[in-house]
């Protein structure tokens, strides 16, 4: 079952791509590059976090995240939200800057609790451009993006911390973001009329 509970959730987090991808082609996403940047090397380390600690078929999504994430932030880097403010910049360099910490740390379960710190912060940028601009982010992708993580814990071999502590603070960042998100078009189409 863990195989099968791993599969659904690569395929769920690849499937949350696609509605991402088929918006920036029209333009009608603008991702913001910190955000992406940092999610994509977090879910890097995750994955190896994991993997080392036992996680077996539940470190498949960090992985497959990873993989994901990079290609979206190249694309944001290019083509993505040119309004960077000073504090996109305080969020983006805070996450880099615990980047060291869990190389010194050299203990799975600070990396983890780490870059579950930093994505945390990760989301700030995306959620200020949202919260002004919500029909720039796709939430079919967050959705999507739920799933997957929620099957990611299914998967876990072992269910120590380590494994499951960052895919369940995806779950939580995620559904608050995709509650603000619902809010803010509500407002904007309330505004609208």
């Amino acid at each position: 079952m863990k195989e099968i509970y791993g599969s659904l959730g690569v395929a769920f987090l690849a499937a949350s791509s696609v509605p991402y991808i088929i918006a920036c082609w029209k333009n009608a996403a603008k991702p913001h590059a910190f955000s992406w940047i940092l999610w994509s090397l977090i879910n890097a380390i995750v994955c190896a976090a994991q993997m080392v600690s036992g996680a077996g078929a539940g470190s498949w999504s960090a992985g497959t995240t990873a993989f994901v994430n990079g290609c979206i932030a190249i694309y944001a880097l290019r083509r993505g939200e040119k309004n960077i403010t000073r504090g996109d910049w305080i969020m983006f360099l805070s996450g880099l800057a615990a980047v060291p910490l869990w190389v010194l740390t050299k203990d799975p379960l600070w990396s983890v609790i780490l870059v579950s710190v930093i994505d945390t912060f990760g989301f700030f940028p995306t959620m200020r451009k949202s919260w002004l601009k919500p029909y720039e982010e796709v939430l079919m992708t967050f959705v999507l993006g739920e799933i997957g993580f929620f099957f990611a814990i299914l998967a876990m071999e072992n269910y120590s911390l380590t494994n499951w502590l960052y895919p369940g603070v995806v779950l939580v960042t995620n559904s608050i973001f995709i509650v603000a998100l619902l809010y803010r078009r509500w407002v904007w189409k309330g505004a609208a009329v």
